[in-house]
């Protein structure tokens, strides 16, 4: 009796074991939606499934409408923060890390990685030495894991090669060419249809972008190093303005669009064939071409140019992508630390994560061909007309978290379209690297999250005014001292040491 006793006891304090165990294989995760609207987290969609059946962790996903503003609520309200959640502001690179990590809101991660539930992240910041020195918080720890998107790529000039090649016009490289270009587009009738419905460049509400930067000798950021070190804001120089003063013209002279356009209004009018150019990803040719077809152009030919450049000079450059978006954090309330670093590991690092992930249900959108994953006809022909990354995503593949995509991954969506190989591989010989995002001191956190709200809200609105002529370009100058009086010196100061520690100066 004593030993069957004796053995009970030990029965009950294993299933005690086991069910504190098991109470930490539960992650909630702060989050906004799936890129995909009519398949949200919460729907539980199959990847999504298969997430939480092949790590054994359940997913609790809080998903918010406005994230900045919401998760900032629940910080500050210091309860029910959830395991895993962005770090705010979002879309802003590192600067809310270290300030959460320094008000104890966030853990450091060193100790987790160094466990056996990360060696995928372990192996992989072993590989990308660049990560590790980007993620690496002024004290010396890692506390984030990031967005990695596809890098090698950027946003280029998508144009209708089929009108210019009816136009007699070659492709255009300078300012001055890609004027003639779009005059021509609005007033020699390229769709044949007798009416002056042409919109020589479109593009969605609020999306100008800065794809004509490149025409007047700058890249398409907002700060950069010269070869000296030395670090500016791009947008209030000279040659800003004259970019301005263009942009001015095209709009005055209903070269750009005008209308206020969703992505749904873009694609309408793509496929009404009275779209000329749109500056996009490059696997967006793709769908471009696709609508244009759709609407009854069985010849339509999209495709993607090399940057402008300045008259006189061989070529300009795109920036590549940031290697980085936004950063994912463990709250330090959270009981499931361990779990939460388990499940980021095969989210962001382990390959059969990210096989999941990019390539979705195996049987359903790919397949295994010579080893490695090729897409099914449901992602490249879908019966239901969705382009490749709509179908990935309509099985919860391709997510709106932990991005880390994958090259063959992007190339595999191009089977049997060598043209969309060919711009991919072209592509890298204009790209320049963006300018590093650094994890902010404190105060430099402080002051940059003080700073760049009103500042970057006054300098967009500002932008669309001088396009619009709402505001005259002779006002340039006080646009640029109002910037100042905001506080952009600072802000650039910043940015100098940041760059200056980056790169070994300081």
């Amino acid at each position: 009796m004593r030993k069957a006793g004796f053995l009970l006891v030990l029965a009950l304090l294993a299933l005690g074991v086991m069910g504190a165990y098991a109470q930490t294989k539960s992650v909630s995760i702060a989050c906004w939606d799936t890129w995909y609207s009519p398949v949200g987290y919460n729907s539980n969609p199959p990847v999504w499934q298969e997430v939480q059946k092949r790590t054994g962790i359940k997913i609790t996903f809080n998903v918010f409408d406005d994230y900045d503003t919401k998760i900032q609520t629940v910080i500050a309200s210091g309860a029910n923060l959830p395991d895993i959640f962005i770090v705010p502001p979002t879309w802003s690179g590192p600067i809310g890390v270290y300030r959460l990590a320094l008000e104890k809101v966030i853990i450091p991660l060193d100790d987790l990685i160094a466990s056996p539930d990360a060696v995928h992240i372990r192996q992989l910041l072993a590989q990308r030495t660049d990560y590790k020195k980007l993620l690496t918080a002024p004290d010396g720890h890692i506390y984030t894991i990031p967005d990695l998107p596809l890098t090698g790529i950027a946003q280029q000039f998508l144009i209708r090669d089929d009108w210019l090649k009816k136009l007699g016009l070659a492709r255009p490289e300078t300012a001055d060419q890609w004027y003639a270009v779009l005059k021509a587009f609005k007033d020699r009738d390229p769709n044949g249809n007798g009416q002056a419905d042409e919109v020589p460049w479109s593009f969605t509400a609020g999306n100008v972008g800065n794809i004509f930067m490149t025409a007047f000798g700058m890249t398409p950021q907002d700060y950069v190093a010269d070869a000296n070190g030395v670090v500016t804001a791009q947008f209030v120089s000279d040659a800003y303005k004259s970019y301005l003063t263009y942009l001015n013209k095209l709009y005055s002279e209903n070269l750009m669009d005008r209308e206020q356009r969703d992505e749904s209004g873009l694609q309408a009018l793509e496929a009404q064939n009275r779209v000329g150019m749109i500056a996009e990803w490059t696997d967006i040719y793709l769908r471009f071409e696709n609508m244009v077809k759709s609407g009854g152009v069985a010849n339509a030919s999209v495709v993607a140019l090399p940057p402008a450049h300045l008259a006189g000079q061989k070529q300009g450059y795109y920036v590549d992508r940031s290697p980085f978006w936004n950063h994912y954090a463990i709250s330090a309330s959270s009981k499931n630390a361990q779990a939460a670093i388990k499940l980021m590991d095969y989210l962001w690092a382990d390959p059969d994560g990210l096989r999941l992930k990019e390539f979705g249900i195996q049987g359903k959108s790919f397949t295994m061909v010579s080893g490695q994953p090729a897409y099914t006809d449901f992602v490249l022909s879908n019966p239901d007309k969705l382009a490749p990354m709509d179908a990935v995503r309509s099985l919860g593949g391709s997510p709106s978290i932990f991005v880390h995509d994958l090259k063959e991954a992007y190339i595999a969506k191009a089977v049997d379209n060598p043209k969309l190989v060919q711009f991919f591989n072209d592509l890298p010989k204009y790209l320049v690297q963006p300018f590093p995002e650094v994890i902010p001191l404190e105060q430099e956190s402080k002051d940059l999250t003080r700073i760049l709200a009103d500042l970057n809200t006054y300098r967009t609105e500002m932008m669309g005014k001088f396009i619009n002529g709402q505001e005259p370009l002779s006002n340039y100058s006080q646009y640029v001292t109002t910037l100042k009086g905001m506080g952009l010196d600072q802000v650039v100061k910043i940015k100098q040491a940041q760059y200056d520690r980056y790169s070994g100066k300081k």
